[in-house]
């Protein structure tokens, strides 16, 4: 009999990586998946793949342990090795399709739920992953009918309620998506993905006070789960002590919820915010945000503090009982700081029209196929480069993903200043130096119209619902060119063009 839970499943796991016996090494694996170790269930699982290569049950084991570790495209490969040996096991091929889902690999993934609706003719799992895949791929005139009668046909199954009304979301049918996340909550009360599902729905079309209620309920990302379990959470009265207001959802979501700081100040005796993990890189910035007191970038700096209450940097807009027009006259909320400003004086220095641009988004764990989806070709960037060669170029995002001459553009015609890119001071000061600012990533886009520069969003037909209210009210300074078809972005590109060419040389 395997040791239930905690030190006695891993002081087990430990003997049995030193030993031979497969069959115990896939039994303690998925024990530990369930004890939430996954990442030494990994191990067994890779340990039991060497020493029985042939056996189907260590590979799709592997797998399951490396989906739940985020490590999406080696658990496809797992998942697909457990097929090759087990052609007829239903469950490494609804893995690998699951995987190749997520990765956006759509074609792969509608091949696999194919094969797993011929192999399983009773399963229902085949028609929904089947829906999603078309959707990913932009095909929503099949995509939605297909999950909205695999929800129908098996209404008690919270995964076709969900796939549905993301469909829906992503067709701008909100009343749909917003019944079918409502009837995955009545499956599902306590779902994240339900209450993210309804609050989207209720914001996209202007309901403030219910959306940023029901968007109260989602708990995701890097930090699942509310923090501070021990600490109240900030029900928006009078408070005295220190305030914790901690990182929670993107990069851009936080500096969009950053302007309700100042409002927010009079209430406590202290606001301490917490940017830790993902988060420290928008520490520089942050400093200097009205209303702050004190940034922190770990917990152990909290020490010091009398912390009465803590809430998410998402939850301001709810505390601040939000409307439009969300504060758009304090803008700009964020300035870089003169020390990033002075780096950056030789860019000021040029006489000439300067863009910069972005292009391509960093990819997020849990949701890689988004920055799929969000991405721009490079051939867009270098057609706009020639619509418009009377302006200086400069690439305004860090590391490879901003390197010209890693996306094959001319390095000669836009400037990279990936090394420099250091943190979002940085990347502010370098906006704050740009005439106008065109960009597919959104963080980029909530950076330049909180720091209230001329931005151009190139947006996804499938945006968050962030980009699909009155964006004046949020940022006055934005313009958005948005595709009308997912995935097509001839339009926008061309649009982007057009204007491009109306900007003047110097």
């Amino acid at each position: 009999m395997l040791p239930g839970t905690g030190a006695a499943l891993r002081t087990a796991a430990e003997r049995a990586l030193a030993g031979a016996d497969v069959v115990e090494m896939i039994d303690i694996g998925y024990a530990l998946i369930a004890d939430r170790a996954s990442d030494l269930a990994a191990r067994l699982f890779r340990r039991a793949t060497e020493l029985a290569p042939g056996e189907p049950r260590a590979h799709n084991g592997l797998g399951v342990a490396l989906a739940h570790t985020r490590r999406h495209p080696q658990a496809a490969d797992a998942f697909a090795r457990a097929r090759e040996l087990a052609p007829r096991w239903i469950n490494p091929l609804i893995n690998e399709a699951e995987e190749r889902t997520l990765l956006g690999d759509n074609d792969a993934a509608e091949r696999l739920w194919r094969e797993a609706a011929t192999l399983a003719p009773d399963d229902r799992r085949p028609a929904i992953g089947i829906a999603m895949a078309l959707g990913q791929r932009g095909d929503l005139d099949a995509a939605l009918p297909l999950a909205t009668a695999a929800a129908a046909a098996d209404p008690s199954n919270p995964r076709a309620w969900q796939v549905a009304g993301q469909l829906a979301e992503w067709a701008w049918r909100h009343d749909e998506a917003l019944d079918a996340f409502r009837r995955m909550l009545d499956l599902v009360p306590q779902s994240s993905r339900a209450w993210t599902g309804i609050a989207s729905a209720l914001l996209a079309t202007g309901r403030w006070d219910e959306g940023f209620d029901a968007l109260e309920h989602r708990r995701y990302g890097v930090h699942a789960g509310r923090r501070f379990a021990n600490v109240p959470a900030w029900d928006g009265r009078p408070l005295d002590g220190t305030l914790v207001v901690h990182t929670d959802q993107g990069y851009g979501d936080m500096l969009m919820q950053a302007r309700f700081l100042a409002g927010l100040r009079d209430r406590v005796a202290r606001i301490v915010v917490l940017l830790d993990g993902y988060g420290v890189r928008l520490a520089p910035l942050f400093v200097r945000i009205a209303g702050v007191d004190r940034v922190a970038t770990s917990e152990a700096e909290l020490a010091s503090e009398r912390v009465a209450a803590c809430a998410a940097l998402a939850s301001l807009a709810f505390r601040a009982r939000a409307a439009p027009p969300f504060l758009a006259d304090r803008i700009p909320y964020v300035a870089p700081s003169d020390a990033r400003r002075t780096a950056f004086a030789d860019v000021v220095a040029s006489p000439r029209t300067r863009v910069g641009v972005v292009w391509s988004v960093a990819p997020r764990d849990e949701i890689p196929y988004v920055a799929q989806l969000k991405s721009l070709p490079a051939a867009v960037v270098a057609g706009w480069m020639d619509a418009a060669p009377h302006v200086e170029w400069h690439s305004l995002q860090p590391g490879t993903g901003g390197d010209p001459a890693h996306h094959g553009l001319d390095a000669t015609r836009l400037r990279f200043h990936g090394a420099r890119l250091v943190d979002f001071d940085a990347t502010a000061a370098l906006a704050n130096a740009m005439d106008v600012i065109v960009s597919a990533d959104t963080a980029v886009a909530h950076l330049a119209g909180a720091l209230g520069k001329p931005v151009w969003l190139v947006d996804r037909a499938n945006c968050d619902w962030r980009w699909r209210v009155d964006l004046a009210a949020w940022y006055p300074s934005i313009r958005v060119f948005r595709q009308a078809r997912m995935r097509d972005w001839s339009a926008p590109a061309g649009a982007v063009a057009n204007a491009l060419r109306d900007l003047p040389g110097a």
